[in-house]
């Protein structure tokens, strides 16, 4: 079945690389991908100009090796002068190097502390029996809206300080600014939106900010800010605002990603799911699995050569760009056996489906602790439910990414 889906994909780099971004290549991104690294390791682009990436070896080199550097891209763009957002999305850690990158991320890192953690995980377990009690009432419901999409907010918010009521408006903010998340540039409407939400964005986080300065919580903000006390070098209003923005947006849409395809795969393979049952030690090296085999990352930000370097045997001259490609090189044969084989048992698993050196995800454990209680609990909770399509409902709106808008399932039982 893997093989007759993959003759459905035109044998053309250039052409599939098009496709990536239409419905039916969203469908399944990662063997589309998979079946462009089986042609070619590296593809030039005609559209942009961009080297990307496809196996395993040349991602992680590109996104390690000290001759590549942040793409810098925002500020070439002929908007970036009128555009808060691009200007706000210049100033976010995937667009920096060391030693500023080292700075920034240093202290939001140490902010990420145990009790603030065990907050989160006690506020995860309470939140997931709270939603799976509702849906034990239902027998339709969607995976998505009712479940996955609902957690992470939930979480994420909790962590940061933002209240309940306010989560809404918050996320409302956030949504625009995803659609700039992409190797190719936003177009003129697209801009329009993030700007119009930025304002608002901003002023919401500084508020925030300046509210635990005076009264401060056990929240991630309040941890950051206390950090800054002690600091030889501290970070600004706006650099905090601006990471504190990213880390909520990107957490929340890669973690509902993982929670959702995960569910669906493992109900797409129920020999998978006893194994779960019977073994709930294997949450672990299953959600590992879910992020190699269809990680919300598909294509991760683009990096500049800051010198003449090569990868594997391509000469990549100073000042050209590479895109990894993440949802290939999780799928590269020399690096995974059976990579097409969806497999909770898979140990050792050195995805890179959060990226790699520097920028490496810097919420990671976040998710995967909301991922290890939020998956078994409703598998486990609610046995008999089963997919009512076998297509894949894909967000259109997030180029770079893959990211479900509906999962509708049915009890049986």
């Amino acid at each position: 079945m893997q093989s007759e889906r993959l003759m459905e994909y035109p044998d053309d780099p250039q052409a599939i690389l098009r496709m990536s971004t239409t419905p039916e290549g969203k469908q399944d991104p990662h063997r589309l991908f998979s079946h462009m690294r089986s042609i070619t390791p590296t593809w030039h682009d005609a559209d942009s100009g961009m080297l990307y990436l496809l196996n395993y070896r040349d991602c992680q080199e590109a996104m390690r090796s000290a001759d590549f550097g942040a793409p810098d891209l925002l500020r070439k763009s002929p908007a970036f002068e009128g555009s808060a957002s691009l200007q706000f999305l210049a100033d976010a850690l995937s667009n920096m190097d060391p030693p500023q990158h080292t700075r920034i991320r240093s202290q939001v890192q140490r902010s990420f502390s145990v009790r603030v953690l065990d907050r989160s995980k006690a506020h995860v377990e309470a939140l997931v029996a709270a939603r799976i009690s509702d849906l034990e009432k239902r027998e339709r419901f969607d995976l998505v809206a009712d479940y996955a999409a609902r957690i992470p907010a939930d979480v994420i918010c909790s962590l940061l300080g933002v209240p309940n009521e306010d989560q809404g408006k918050f996320f409302e903010w956030l949504a625009p600014q995803f659609r700039l998340l992409s190797p190719t540039p936003p177009t003129a409407e697209v801009l329009r939106e993030a700007d119009d939400a930025l304002a608002a964005l901003v002023s919401y986080i500084e508020s925030l900010i300046a509210s635990r300065r005076e009264n401060p919580q056990v929240d991630l903000i309040s941890e950051l800010v206390a950090t800054q006390e002690n600091s030889e070098d501290p970070i600004s209003l706006r650099e905090m605002a601006v990471t504190l923005a990213i880390l909520l947006a990107g957490g929340t849409d890669t973690t509902k990603t993982a929670i959702s395809v995960g569910l669906q795969l493992l109900l797409e393979h129920p020999d998978q799911v006893r194994m779960l049952h019977s073994e709930p030690a294997l949450v672990r090296t299953a959600f590992e699995e879910i992020v190699r085999y269809a990680g919300a990352v598909v294509v991760t930000n683009s990096r500049r050569a800051l010198r003449d370097t090569t990868l594997g045997d391509q000469s990549i001259a100073a000042g050209d760009y590479v895109v990894p490609v993440l949802a290939a090189a999780n799928r590269d044969p020399d690096r995974f056996e059976n990579p097409e084989q969806f497999d909770i048992t898979r140990n050792p698993n050195p995805h890179i489906g959060f990226g790699g050196g520097v920028h490496v995800c810097v919420g990671n454990m976040l998710a995967r602790m909301v991922g290890h209680v939020a998956i078994p609990a409703l598998l486990s909770a609610l046995p008999g439910i089963e997919l009512e399509q076998t297509t894949r409902d894909v967000d259109l709106q997030l180029p770079a990414m893959l990211g479900l808008k509906t999962l509708p399932v049915r009890r049986t039982h």
